[in-house]
Protein backbone atom coordinates (compact mmCIF):
# COMPACT_ATOMS: atom_id res chain seq x y z
CA UNK A 1 0.00 0.00 0.00
CA UNK A 2 1.25 3.48 -0.85
CA UNK A 3 1.47 6.16 1.77
CA UNK A 4 1.67 9.92 1.40
CA UNK A 5 0.73 12.97 3.34
CA UNK A 6 -0.16 16.59 2.79
CA UNK A 7 1.78 19.53 4.16
CA UNK A 8 -1.16 21.14 5.94
CA UNK A 9 -0.07 22.03 9.46
CA UNK A 10 3.68 22.34 8.82
CA UNK A 11 5.39 25.15 10.75
CA UNK A 12 8.59 27.17 10.59
CA UNK A 13 10.38 29.03 13.34
CA UNK A 14 13.69 30.81 13.77
CA UNK A 15 15.57 30.91 17.07
CA UNK A 16 15.59 34.73 17.05
CA UNK A 17 12.86 35.53 14.52
CA UNK A 18 10.20 33.36 16.17
CA UNK A 19 7.30 31.56 14.53
CA UNK A 20 6.57 32.39 10.91
CA UNK A 21 2.83 32.14 10.26
CA UNK A 22 0.51 32.14 7.24
CA UNK A 23 2.75 29.70 5.37
CA UNK A 24 1.61 28.82 1.85
CA UNK A 25 4.59 26.71 0.73
CA UNK A 26 7.92 25.41 2.03
CA UNK A 27 10.35 24.28 -0.68
CA UNK A 28 13.74 22.84 0.32
CA UNK A 29 16.60 21.95 -1.99
CA UNK A 30 19.89 20.26 -1.21
CA UNK A 31 22.48 18.81 -3.53
CA UNK A 32 25.60 16.72 -3.69
CA UNK A 33 28.59 17.52 -5.86
CA UNK A 34 29.46 14.77 -8.33
CA UNK A 35 33.18 14.38 -8.94
CA UNK A 36 34.17 12.89 -12.30
CA UNK A 37 37.54 11.15 -11.94
CA UNK A 38 37.52 9.43 -15.34
CA UNK A 39 40.78 8.95 -17.20
CA UNK A 40 41.90 7.70 -20.56
CA UNK A 41 42.14 4.29 -18.91
CA UNK A 42 38.56 4.15 -17.53
CA UNK A 43 37.22 0.65 -18.17
CA UNK A 44 34.95 0.30 -21.24
CA UNK A 45 35.10 4.09 -21.73
CA UNK A 46 32.62 4.53 -18.88
CA UNK A 47 32.88 7.63 -16.74
CA UNK A 48 33.92 7.05 -13.14
CA UNK A 49 32.28 9.21 -10.53
CA UNK A 50 32.16 9.69 -6.79
CA UNK A 51 30.15 11.71 -4.33
CA UNK A 52 31.63 15.04 -3.29
CA UNK A 53 30.56 17.62 -0.76
CA UNK A 54 26.96 18.12 0.31
CA UNK A 55 25.37 21.53 -0.13
CA UNK A 56 22.48 21.79 2.33
CA UNK A 57 20.97 24.34 -0.02
CA UNK A 58 18.14 26.59 0.95
CA UNK A 59 14.55 26.72 2.11
CA UNK A 60 12.21 28.94 0.10
CA UNK A 61 9.14 29.95 2.06
CA UNK A 62 6.07 31.72 0.71
CA UNK A 63 3.73 33.32 3.21
CA UNK A 64 0.59 35.41 2.93
CA UNK A 65 1.66 38.98 3.56
CA UNK A 66 -0.40 40.96 6.04
CA UNK A 67 0.99 44.37 6.93
CA UNK A 68 -1.31 44.50 9.94
CA UNK A 69 0.83 41.75 11.46
CA UNK A 70 3.92 43.90 11.33
CA UNK A 71 5.69 41.99 14.08
CA UNK A 72 6.81 39.05 11.91
CA UNK A 73 7.46 41.30 8.89
CA UNK A 74 9.73 43.47 11.06
CA UNK A 75 11.44 40.41 12.58
CA UNK A 76 12.16 38.97 9.12
CA UNK A 77 13.49 42.32 7.89
CA UNK A 78 15.74 42.64 10.96
CA UNK A 79 17.04 39.09 10.50
CA UNK A 80 17.73 39.75 6.81
CA UNK A 81 19.63 42.97 7.51
CA UNK A 82 21.61 41.43 10.39
CA UNK A 83 23.17 38.91 7.96
CA UNK A 84 23.67 36.40 10.77
CA UNK A 85 22.63 32.78 11.05
CA UNK A 86 20.00 31.53 13.45
CA UNK A 87 18.62 28.03 14.01
CA UNK A 88 15.63 27.33 11.76
CA UNK A 89 13.21 24.52 12.57
CA UNK A 90 10.71 23.13 10.09
CA UNK A 91 8.16 20.90 11.80
CA UNK A 92 6.13 18.57 9.61
CA UNK A 93 2.47 17.77 10.35
CA UNK A 94 3.26 14.50 12.13
CA UNK A 95 6.03 16.00 14.27
CA UNK A 96 9.24 15.15 12.40
CA UNK A 97 11.65 18.07 12.01
CA UNK A 98 14.48 19.55 9.98
CA UNK A 99 16.72 21.85 11.99
CA UNK A 100 19.84 23.77 11.06
CA UNK A 101 21.61 27.10 11.09
CA UNK A 102 20.79 29.45 8.26
CA UNK A 103 20.54 33.09 7.30
CA UNK A 104 17.93 34.91 5.26
CA UNK A 105 19.57 35.45 1.88
CA UNK A 106 16.54 36.91 0.07
CA UNK A 107 13.37 38.63 1.21
CA UNK A 108 10.74 39.82 -1.25
CA UNK A 109 7.09 40.70 -1.70
CA UNK A 110 4.65 40.22 -4.55
CA UNK A 111 1.84 42.75 -4.65
CA UNK A 112 -0.51 41.93 -7.53
CA UNK A 113 -3.48 44.16 -8.30
CA UNK A 114 -6.00 41.29 -8.26
CA UNK A 115 -4.67 38.55 -5.98
CA UNK A 116 -3.30 38.04 -2.48
CA UNK A 117 -0.04 39.65 -1.48
CA UNK A 118 2.72 37.21 -0.58
CA UNK A 119 6.17 37.45 0.90
CA UNK A 120 9.00 35.14 -0.14
CA UNK A 121 11.80 34.26 2.26
CA UNK A 122 14.91 32.35 1.19
CA UNK A 123 16.86 30.80 4.04
CA UNK A 124 20.31 29.59 3.01
CA UNK A 125 21.66 26.89 5.29
CA UNK A 126 25.12 27.69 6.68
CA UNK A 127 26.01 24.09 7.56
CA UNK A 128 24.39 20.75 8.34
CA UNK A 129 20.63 20.29 8.66
CA UNK A 130 19.52 17.56 11.05
CA UNK A 131 16.41 15.48 10.45
CA UNK A 132 14.61 14.04 13.48
CA UNK A 133 11.80 11.53 13.15
CA UNK A 134 8.50 12.16 14.91
CA UNK A 135 8.17 10.62 18.35
CA UNK A 136 6.54 7.20 18.19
Amino acid sequence: MSYGRIGFGATLSGSTTGSVGSIVTLDRDASLDVIDFSTMESIDAIREKMAGLIDEGSLTVTINYDGRNGQIAAALDTAFKSRTAQTWTTTYPEGDTDEGPGFISALGKAIPHDDKMVQTIVITYASGVTYAAAPA
